[in-house]
């Protein structure tokens, strides 16, 4: 992490900072900028990174939350964050799908996804052609 020091420019308004600020504010600036420039960089990142539909294959090696859309199929809840799990594999007809918080899972059938239900990295977003994704109260990965 860069320290920045006095008449460097203020990560919160841009001006310079002023002389004579404490060891401790300067810390928390300093910390404050290093915490915009990651911001940056993720938003840069995740901006380039497609969402199309995870494949079968990329899901069972994704080991991470996917945003699970799945509201036309009569086997899952609704939309949201999710932990995909395939105890027999890619072979076995169903994965076990497990919802934050809860100690209910889902288990749809492998050859309806594509069909009635995916995974994806994050939201789809509307622009994406997948209306009612990343709004109401399903779109939160805690209970608060």
């Amino acid at each position: 992490m860069k320290l920045l020091k006095a008449g460097d420019p203020c990560p919160c308004c841009g001006r310079p900072i002023p002389e004579g600020l404490s060891a401790k504010r300067m810390l928390f600036l300093s910390w404050f900028a290093e915490g915009v420039t990651i911001k940056a960089a993720v938003e840069s990142m995740s901006s380039k990174e497609t969402n199309e539909p995870l494949t079968l294959e990329e899901l069972a090696r994704h080991n991470a939350p996917v945003w699970l859309k799945g509201k036309e199929n009569p086997m899952l809840r609704h939309d949201g964050w999710v932990i995909i799990v395939f105890p027999n594999g890619l072979t076995g007809k169903q994965c076990q799908v497990w919802w934050p918080g809860s100690d209910v899972e889902d288990i749809p059938r492998l050859e309806d996804y594509g069909k009635t239900w995916a995974a994806y990295r994050r939201p789809p977003e509307a622009a994406e052609e997948h209306p009612g994704a990343g709004t109401g109260p399903d779109n939160r990965i805690c209970a608060g």
